[in-house]
């Protein structure tokens, strides 16, 4: 119902110029909820909830004593999972839900990180083998040495 609203409130809009004092025909405008425009941000922040709260929190890790599958700020998101399976399950999830809605991932800014437990030499390792895909692309691995930018701060492995 709120969609169909917003969809009637945008549809067959008009403006109207001025140009020297004098008011121009009516324009009819086609456009679809732009960024800046004042509905972007609730509506953008809706369908992130929207789409994260689908996240399934059993395939997320523990920290102490609480159990995370994801951090995000506006369109800064990470997401953890205790498995390459479960991490590959989540970001198909993710991708799935934001196309409903006409988003999708940004590439360019999208890296992974992942550990490998070796349980013999009691041991973390970090795999830079690339191993998630988004938008039937491979993700870029943050490789040792390598920076990655989140949420302006530059982080280093």
């Amino acid at each position: 119902m709120l969609l169909n609203y917003i969809k009637t409130l945008y549809t067959g809009s008009t403006i109207c110029l001025k140009k020297q004092g004098e008011i121009l025909d009516p324009i009819c405008v086609n456009w679809v909820i732009r960024q800046g425009d004042p509905l972007s941000i609730p509506l953008f922040l809706s369908i992130m909830d929207w789409a994260i709260d689908g996240l399934n929190t059993r395939l997320g890790t523990s920290i102490g004593k609480e159990r995370i599958n994801y951090v995000a700020f506006a369109d800064d998101m990470v997401i953890f999972a205790a498995s390459d399976l479960g991490l590959q399950h989540q970001i198909t999830h993710l991708e799935k839900e934001l196309s409903k809605s006409g988003l999708t991932f940004n590439q360019a800014k999208c890296s992974s990180f992942r550990l490998t437990i070796d349980g013999k030499k009691k041991k973390w390792i970090m795999n830079p083998d690339k191993f998630l895909r988004c938008a039937g692309e491979l993700i870029p691995t943050f490789k040792v040495g390598s920076f990655y930018n989140y949420l302006g701060i530059r982080l280093a492995a």
